[in-house]
């Protein structure tokens, strides 16, 4: 089974080797709980001024590039809107 590294798996790992919580955490970088809980599951992007603070809270080991996709990622597919002109 592959697992797949995401920005959240990486901070969720940082958070747990420095034994820091998701509440300490949150304040360090100015943002509630709840919207940290949902950064850790990947339910929520940071805006960038939030991931350059995670990036400075993590003294640079997650970083405001490991939160956007790769170029040649593939693209997430989803309904497709057909008939309608552009």
């Amino acid at each position: 089974m592959i697992k797949t590294v995401t920005p959240s798996c990486m901070l969720r790992d940082w958070l747990t080797r420095e034994g820091i919580g998701i509440g300490e955490f949150a304040d360090r970088i100015g943002v509630t709980r709840v919207t940290m809980s949902r950064y850790l599951a990947g339910k929520r992007l940071p805006r960038p001024h939030i991931m350059r603070r995670i990036q400075a809270a993590t003294r640079g080991e997650v970083t405001p590039n490991d939160w956007i996709a790769p170029a040649d990622a593939s693209p997430i597919s989803g309904p497709q809107s057909e008939g309608v002109a552009a």
